[in-house]
């Protein structure tokens, strides 16, 4: 039981970073034009979608849901893309501390 709740897990994980979504849908969604979707990603690395073989940009679900929080920071809380690069990059970091032994590592001498 626990193996399979463990995979479904891992499958809606996977289908979260699976890029299906283009350009166009995901200004329709996020309410984010073209033109600051594609300067977040050349100038400030905010977000980096997956490209087709012709070059067109994949976006997953994932990636919208980091495009929806960047614009509500930006937008609506007032920080600049620099602050909030500066945030995200923090999350990175944290995040992978968080999941071994909650920051308790064992220390052999």
């Amino acid at each position: 039981m626990l193996r399979v709740k463990a995979m479904e897990r891992k499958s809606v994980r996977n289908l979260r970073d699976m890029p299906v979504y283009p350009m166009r849908t995901v200004v329709k969604l996020t309410g984010v034009g073209p033109h600051k979707l594609r300067f977040w990603e050349s100038r400030y690395r905010l977000i980096s979608p997956s490209r087709t073989r012709t070059g067109h940009r994949l976006y997953s679900k994932r990636d919208l849901e980091q495009i929806k929080a960047i614009a509500e920071l930006v937008e609506k809380q007032g920080f600049s893309l620099v602050a909030v690069k500066e945030m995200l990059s923090a999350e990175k970091v944290a995040s992978p501390r968080s999941r071994r032994n909650n920051g308790n590592e064992r220390k052999d001498k």
